[in-house]
């Protein structure tokens, strides 16, 4: 399962950079937008998962 899983992964991640690249080419000004919304996702993503990991982490102390 978790193969099948990075596969498709590295797969969507292929894509995305050869996207990018036909951006940059073509439409530098839509790479760009482009570049910086994938930037702040991926920002609040791991900013959501940090505040994750510590609410399980102090909920799972609280129980013990």
């Amino acid at each position: 399962m978790l193969q099948k899983c990075l596969f498709w992964g590295e797969t969507v991640m292929e894509y995305l950079v050869l996207l990018l690249l036909g951006l940059l080419l073509y439409r530098p000004a839509a790479f760009s937008t482009l570049l910086f919304v994938l930037l702040g996702i991926s920002v609040i993503s791991s900013f959501a998962l940090e505040f994750y990991d510590h609410f399980r982490q102090s909920k799972t102390a609280l129980v013990q």
